[in-house]
């Protein structure tokens, strides 16, 4: 998983996760606000003499309990967050936005799975006064799950007769489908939903809908009356009063009509994902439909739908039948079955497909494209293939006159739709294949770039193709896009002259003397990890502070200050970081080469349509990628010699010392701060000089480098001692981790053993995702048990000198201002 915190110069913040915009702290207040201040203000209306215990599930970056703790009613808060990372976040990096909530002595944290919580509650008959679901928008199957029947049945269960739900839900005029799917699943757990919406222009901006929508409900239902006196807990900054609010309950009645079709889902189905990756952009407007005008919703409930699914049932069935069928409705149900891959190219060629239906044929190979589908026949469903091999028999006798194929009705046409959905579904596309392939899913990108006196040699696997569209996006060039094609939104830019100014004699560079020329400048093309990244020529920087960055070079590594781009220090080239920089610019290379071959194939694949709306995009999208793969090229040519082998683990040049980060160290009393010099000389500095020796009685006869102590160092030291808890929970992790791996290691190693006793050395095994000699699995698994017990005696090394580091951090920040 990729975090990205988006610092503006006006002070707002946004945070990003894989891409996604979370919240931005200009409207943030908006959706919060309008999640849990209405279902608070029901809920104490009910029951105004007893003090209230509300249960948040996801909400970790603190503003859903913000909110809550406004209120002296709130007695306790359960607040179930699976993810560590963020919770930590918010008490550490935005702690004023949430006003220090999640430190509340009201509010207690629960590092867990929402689902095992409420089940654990459930079983003890725990009972809440007011549940608020702030989950985001669901990406798989097991985030879909927090939208379920089943789902929504567990809170009511949890729930209290007269107490409230709130739910985020998706923007009702983007995904209305996916929207009426959430509230029917809702009225099915008789919950009985009230839906309302909102506008939010941090999600417009980013392309999530004009609106957003919610859901208030209760096992009592909600009668209108109960909105008239609502008392809105105080401060509040956008939920003005109650007729705004009661406004936010209306609906175009067209969009509320899907309502009556949309089917709630089970915990098997897929069908929610397939309406959220699928939008619609309803262009109903109006508000004549509000969901305040009524006590039970009269529409019927759809069937829910119970399992997965390439294409409903309904469709399937309708697809078939010789006669009653409504062919209008079933081409409208087709069009509306969006695969949850490539959904918007599927969209915009039914769309040019309805547009021009001769015109699209006559540039379309169909029977090549029926052929190729149906020798994958054993990934379709039984009664699909009987269509497609209908299909073929009808286009051998027609297809030489596109006019007579289309003479045939809808029913023909939906069948065209389908085949194209399919084709882009069941091509083995893995540019966008599915599965796992979040940025930071492997060991590498969590990892610290700059420090390398730890275990590095274990590199996670490349992944075989990206699966983001930062590759596609009008926004490639202007900021990062990381090996996953995830576009990271950023601020940071770079200001940088060469790596040989100040000639070859490095330690002879003479502050005073300002370089005549004007610095390069820009932003980074590519992020290599979170801190480190790689500019439009080749070069590569790793961040250090806010104002100062490390820049790489063949020769020399400098500490570059981030306003002038002057050159602060230079550094001994550290073998063991470019060793490791290395390794992880030909891992990420490499995947960008599976990436270019997969997009080709794509390319090729899709011959036989000569007309497809997104044909140039994926050509952009390929040159993009290939010349991103050429810009890693330059950075692993802009190293210089890499080691033929991996170089030994850093040792301190002083007894007992630490590292700060690469070639700059720190002695164990926390006095000095010690610089490896690029012709191999150590200097020792304070706040008030550098010398030649510990004992400070040689001075170095250049000018002292104050921004190093105050850009640097100071910020630097800042950062690691605030932050020590949370180093600390991290490397237990890493260790938990790390037992955790030798344990099935040594599971491997006793499996392989047994096979190579009974069957000898040449047996095959299964090794991973491959087949390999048992031997040689042997032999890899113990490299991989000998490199883990390493790693956990590393780890546990760092985890007792913690303690005695973040003494001596504290204690020469202390000297150093």
């Amino acid at each position: 998983m990729t975090i990205v915190l988006d610092q503006r110069s006006d002070q707002s913040l946004a945070v990003y996760i894989d891409g996604d915009l979370q919240f931005d702290s200009r409207d943030e207040g908006v959706y919060h606000e309008l999640l849990a201040l209405p279902a608070l203000a029901l809920a104490q209306a009910r029951r105004p003499k007893r003090q209230l215990r509300a249960l948040i599930c996801g909400g970790g970056d603190g503003f859903v309990a913000r909110e809550l703790l406004k209120s002296s009613a709130i007695k306790q808060i359960d607040l179930v967050d699976y993810d560590p990372t963020i919770l930590d976040l918010a008490q550490n990096e935005w702690p004023e936005l949430n006003q220090h909530a999640l430190t509340n002595p009201r509010l207690k944290l629960h590092i867990c799975d929402a689902v095992q919580f409420v089940d654990l509650a459930a079983q003890a008959a725990d009972e809440y006064d007011l549940i608020i679901c702030d989950f985001t928008v669901p990406r798989d199957q097991a985030g879909a799950r927090l939208h379920s029947i089943d789902w929504y049945q567990q809170l009511a269960y949890i729930l209290h007769p007269q107490g409230l739900i709130a739910v985020n839900a998706a923007s009702p005029s983007q995904t209305p489908v996916a929207y009426w799917m959430m509230y029917n699943s809702i009225r099915t757990a008789d919950l009985n939903p009230k839906p309302y919406r909102f506008a939010l222009p941090s999600f417009t901006e980013a392309g999530y809908g004009d609106d957003w929508g919610f859901f208030i409900g209760s096992r009592r239902a909600l009668r209108p009356r109960e909105f008239d006196h609502l008392a809105l807990a105080e401060p509040r900054e956008f939920l003005h009063d109650i007729e705004q609010l009661k406004r936010a309950f209306a609906f175009p009645a067209a969009l509320a009509e899907k309502r009556t079709t949309a089917q709630p889902t089970k915990l098997a189905s897929d069908a929610l994902l397939h309406s959220l990756f699928a939008p619609t952009w309803d262009e109903a407007s109006g508000t004549d439909w509000t969901s305040l005008d009524f006590v039970h919703d009269p529409a019927p409930l759809p069937k829910p739908h119970t399992s997965p699914t390439l294409v409903p049932s309904a469709v399937q069935q309708a697809l078939q039948a010789d006669q009653g069928l409504d062919e209008s409705q079933v081409f409208e149900q087709v069009v509306q079955v969006m695969p949850a891959l490539r959904a918007e190219q599927t969209r915009s060629m039914v769309r040019e497909f309805i547009a021009n239906p001769l015109r699209f044929l006559n540039s379309l190979d169909l029977r090549s494209l029926v052929e190729a589908l149906l020798r994958r026949s054993r990934e379709l469903p039984r009664k699909l293939v009987t269509e497609l091999r209908l299909l073929r028999r009808h286009l051998q006798r027609t297809w030489e006159n596109p006019q007579l194929l289309l003479s045939r009705g809808l029913r023909i046409v939906s069948v065209i739709a389908l085949v194209i959905i399919l084709a882009n579904l069941l091509h083995p596309d893995t540019t966008y294949a599915k599965g796992d392939t979040s940025p930071g899913s492997g060991a590498t990108s969590s990892q610290s770039m700059v420090r390398t006196n730890s275990p590095y040699d274990v590199v996670q696997a490349p992944p075989s193709t990206v699966a983001g569209r930062g590759f596609a996006s009008s926004t490639y060039g202007r900021g990062p896009v990381d090996e996953y094609g995830t576009y990271i939104p950023t601020t940071r830019r770079y200001r940088y002259y060469g790596s040989y100014y100040g000639g070859s004699s490095y330690r002879n560079y003479n502050r005073n003397q300002r370089p005549s020329e004007d610095p390069n400048e820009g932003g980074a093309l590519y992020r290599l990890t979170p801190e480190t990244d790689i500019l439009a020529n080749g070069e590569i920087v790793i961040i250090l502070t806010d104002q100062a960055y490390l820049l790489l070079a063949d020769q020399v590594m400098t500490v570059v200050d981030a306003e002038d781009g002057l050159p602060i220090v230079f550094l001994q080239r550290d073998e063991a970081l470019i060793w490791r920089t290395h390794r992880e610019l030909d891992r990420q290379r490499r995947g960008l080469d599976g990436s270019v071959k997969a997009k080709q194939d794509w390319i090729d694949w899709v011959s036989w349509a000569g007309f497809v709306p997104w044909r140039n995009d994926d050509q952009a999208e390929l040159n993009n990628i290939v010349q991103t793969r050429g810009t890693l090229d330059q950075a692993i040519k802009s190293l210089g010699s890499i080691p033929a082998n991996q170089p030994a683990i850093r040792v301190a040049p002083t007894a007992g010392g630490f590292q700060l980060f690469s070639s700059v160290w720190m002695n164990a009393e926390g006095s000095l701060a010690i610089l490896e010099q690029p012709d191999g000389s150590k200097a020792y500095l304070n706040k008030t000089g550098w010398f030649r020796d510990a004992a400070l009685t040689q001075p170095l006869s250049e000018p002292y480098p104050d921004e190093f102590r105050t850009k640097v160092l100071v910020p630097f030291l800042t950062k690691q001692t605030t932050e020590y808890e949370a180093i600390k929970k991290r490397i237990e992790a890493d260790l938990t981790s790390a037992k955790s791996d030798l344990s099935l290691l040594n599971s491997d190693k006793t499996e392989y053993t047994s096979i190579q006793t009974s069957y000898g050395p040449s047996d095959i095994v299964d090794y991973g995702t491959t087949e390999i000699r048992v031997d040689e699995a042997l032999r890899r698994t113990n490299d991989d048990i000998a490199r883990t017990q390493q790693l956990i005696q590393i780890l546990n090394d760092q985890l007792s000198s913690l303690p005695k580091q973040n003494d001596a951090a504290k204690k020469f920040l202390q000297s150093l201002k």
